[in-house]
């Protein structure tokens, strides 16, 4: 596909937690009393409190009541001694509520990620996002000089863009059922290798009997990879799907609106005056809880490269699909452009980046969901996730005699 490398899309990674090493240089502004600590923890959970969408879902799913362990995690925070037990409570304490998009950044590597991530983006993350991660208390407490400029992408001798080893192919039966697998969404930047790779597979397998692509275990990355890339590449038509997000009224969530001029586009508006009778599956708390909705369509079409596949198409699913990948799952449900095979997947892949914040006196930076998606009868994404056409149990295993994915698309291809 031509002109992938001027494309700029901010991909989303889930990375593991890690604590960060107490640092000697940050300034006297920063280093934290009890009255700073106490400050900062209020002002996270007044945070999530006002911003975070899922705190009744939370419930629902987890039987986790967020707000009410208040006195609880304070409590907590005033036992802390040292920066380090701070960040450890803190990241505790978001983790509780269950979601793979909203945690503490924990250490300066992370920092460093996300701030390149966001100095090479060009939309509303630039305005948002950047600021916070550029806050000079930021900078200091994750000890990272403002000019520093950390690469992303693989480089090779002369400067071009090497890309990364991700995805793997592989005929199921020769000549007949491909077969692509794909573990990480990963960003356009790094995708020169896989896309050469799938580029010839394709070419290959235009003439097959079915295609199926594995993303068991994909937890995102770019939503890029398969929306601008791998579906143009592969569909012979279009495929739409109509989701909504949904937000609440708090300041952080205002200031997003706001940069990203969401108030400008289409179906954009208050929730008290959606229609909301069509939308029959929507968790009861938006209508008392949320404020602003965004109706959005997605529609895929061939590319002019694409080898217009017209037989049947698998994608693999289970538990670990999750963010980018998940509104792929999403999408091929909704849009019936594939048969799903695996397991129920993970969900929150509706909506955009989480959103970044600052606590104002430790300079420690925390990041959330923002965005409730639900698909086009209001059901949330991240509560009921998507379920597959045809569930498998324990659906991974790394041989395909004995995968039980792989052996109900040969029964149902024999059928």
């Amino acid at each position: 596909m031509k002109g992938l490398k001027k494309f700029a899309i901010v991909f989303l990674i889930l990375i593991g937690s890690g604590l960060l090493i107490y640092n000697s240089k940050i300034g006297t502004d920063i280093l934290l009393t009890e009255e700073r600590k106490i400050e900062d923890f209020n002002y996270l959970y007044n945070t999530i409190k006002e911003n975070y969408p899922f705190l009744e879902v939370n419930k629902r799913l987890n039987n986790v009541d967020w707000l009410s362990k208040k006195e609880e995690y304070l409590q907590k925070i005033k036992n802390t001694e040292t920066d380090d037990e701070f960040l450890m409570v803190l990241d505790d304490m978001l983790s509780e509520l269950n979601n793979g998009h909203t945690n503490m950044i924990t250490d300066s590597k992370q920092f460093k990620f996300f701030r390149e991530v966001y100095t090479m983006s060009k939309g509303w993350q630039k305005k948002v996002q950047l600021p916070v991660i550029n806050n000079r208390k930021a900078l200091a407490r994750y000890n990272v000089d403002k000019n520093q400029k950390i690469a992303v992408v693989d480089e090779g001798k002369n400067g071009e863009i090497k890309g990364v080893k991700n995805a793997s192919v592989k005929d199921i039966e020769e000549g007949k059922i491909g077969y692509i697998r794909i573990p990480q969404m990963i960003s356009y930047y790094n995708m020169n290798m896989d896309i050469e790779l799938i580029d010839e597979y394709l070419d290959k397998c235009k003439d097959y009997e079915a295609m199926v692509i594995d993303i068991r275990g994909n937890g995102g990355g770019d939503s890029g990879y398969w929306m601008f890339y791998l579906l143009p590449k592969l569909i012979n038509k279009s495929y739409t799907q109509t989701t909504y997000c949904f937000w609440k009224d708090g300041d952080l969530i205002n200031n997003f609106i706001k940069k990203s001029k969401l108030k400008y586009e289409n179906d954009f508006g208050e929730v008290k005056d959606l229609n909301t009778k069509p939308l029959t599956n929507l968790p009861p708390e938006v209508k008392k809880d949320f404020k602003y909705y965004c109706k959005n369509t997605i529609k895929m079409e061939p590319s002019e490269e694409s080898i217009n596949f017209k037989r049947s198409i698998y994608l693999l699913v289970d538990k670990g699909v999750y963010s980018s990948s998940e509104i792929l799952a999403s999408f091929a449900k909704e849009s019936g452009f594939a048969t799903l095979i695996g397991e129920t997947t993970g969900g929150d892949g509706i909506g955009s980046d989480p959103l970044l914040g600052m606590l104002p006196n430790s300079g420690y930076v925390f990041r959330f969901s923002k965005d409730m998606g639900v698909t086009s009868d209001g059901t949330c994404n991240e509560e009921f996730k998507t379920k597959p056409d045809y569930f498998v149990e324990n659906p991974w295993v790394n041989t395909f005699e004995h995968d039980k994915c792989i052996k109900k698309v040969l029964e149902l291809e024999e059928k």
